[in-house]
Order: structure tokens, then sequence, then C-alpha cells
């Protein structure tokens, strides 16, 4: 739901989610890169500070939203799937070992059945941990197990880009139409 408030002074407020749609989620976050199937329930501390503030929105420690129920995880780009893989280990581009499993990990990511997924929030690192549970099936069919663990580094300042990007889209949307 869109709500609006009028900022003279921090304010804090512990947000309570629920059935907050992965996919819609995902899809935000990675531009349209993985489609996904699920709902995100969970707590969300925030702070949120005058809006022409350097960080309006600071995400407080201790966030966790997980999901209830098992879904499907759809990396549409092998490529985008690959490179993401060596960013989150660089074993996959220097390991022998973990450069063979790459492509059947790439191959099941494009078609991952999760049984969990958890995002838990760290203020004193600033990084979002992402454990992932689940399996995928490589082309010839085999079923590739996949339990990564990702950290989103800075992901205060991803929150902030994203909501100051919103706030300007409503602005110019408000130019142009009207409020």
């Amino acid at each position: 739901r869109n709500f609006w408030l009028s900022l003279d002074q921090p304010m804090k407020a512990d947000i309570e989610v629920q059935d907050l749609d992965l996919g819609i989620w995902l899809d935000l976050l990675t531009d349209g890169k993985v489609i996904a199937s699920g709902k995100l329930s969970g707590r969300v501390p925030v702070t949120l500070n005058e809006k022409d503030a350097k960080q309006p929105v600071f995400v407080g420690d201790g966030a966790v939203l997980e999901t209830k129920k098992p879904g499907k995880l759809q990396f549409r780009s092998a490529e985008w799937a690959g490179d993401l893989l060596e960013k989150w280990d660089s074993g996959f581009r220097t390991d022998p070992i973990k450069r063979e499993l790459r492509q059947s990990v790439v191959e099941a990511l494009q078609n991952f059945n999760y049984s969990s997924i958890r995002f838990d929030y760290d203020e004193k690192t600033d990084i979002m941990r992402v454990a992932v549970r689940g399996e995928g099936k490589n082309r010839q069919g085999k079923v590739v197990k996949f339990d990564p663990n990702i950290n989103v580094k800075h992901f205060s300042s991803l929150i902030n880009m994203a909501y100051q990007l919103n706030n300007r889209v409503n602005r110019d949307l408000d130019n142009l139409f009207g409020d």
C-alpha cells in the first residue's frame, strides 16, 4: 500500500511484511533477469529520514524476510547467471573443479526449485545475506543441488538509490499529469 509521511525529523518503524511477491521484488532487484514465484514474510526495521537526506531510508539491524513454502526461480540469461556465480564465488572462475561444475549450475539456475529463501540484514557490515536452498536440472536431466549464501554488499545504498529513483519518477509523473 502507498503511504506518505511529512518528515521533519527521523521516524523509526518496524514494518511487518506478509506475502510480499518474490517475483516482483527479484524482478526489480535484477532488472528483470530473474523470474520467481513465492511469497516473502518477515520484519524490517527502518528509519525514515528527511526526504532530502543523503540516505532517506535506513534499514535497521535484524531485518529478516523468508519464504514459507517452496517455489521456482528462473534466470533468463545463462551468461548473466554465470557472471553472477563468478561474482558470488571467484572459484567458479579460478578453481578447476568449480569451473567444471559451473555449466551444470548455470543450467540448473535456469529451472530452479527452491525449498527456502531467507534474507538477513547486518547493519554493521551493510550486507544483506541471502540463503537459498534448492535444486535444478541440467540439460541431461541430472539434478544439481545448489545452496548458495549470497552477500549483497552496500545494501543501504541500493535501497536508497531505488527510493530516490522512485521519487523522481513519481515527481515527473505528477508534473506531467498533475497531482
